[in-house]
């Protein structure tokens, strides 16, 4: 079976970062294995470190760790359990 593939880029038009300003720049990468399961990688852009994504909730949680913040996730939207 062929993964569909989705390529996610997030362009920015404003002010570029200032000293007080936290800029964090990511390329996300998404694939579909199956029926509802995505897989995918978020590449660092300055760094180009890669980060292996299982799932997306990973994606979620990769975010929260960048940001400091929490994202809030409707009830009904739990990881499946394989």
């Amino acid at each position: 079976m062929l993964a569909k593939f989705v390529r996610i880029t997030f362009l920015q038009r404003h002010m570029p970062p200032t000293s007080s300003h936290r800029y964090i720049a990511v390329l996300v990468r998404l694939w579909q294995e199956g029926e509802g399961i995505w897989r995918g990688t978020v590449e660092n852009a300055h760094s180009g470190e890669v980060y292996p994504l299982a799932d997306l909730h990973q994606l979620v949680r990769f975010i929260e760790a960048q940001t400091g913040e929490q994202l809030l996730l409707p009830p009904n939207d739990e990881p499946k359990k394989e």
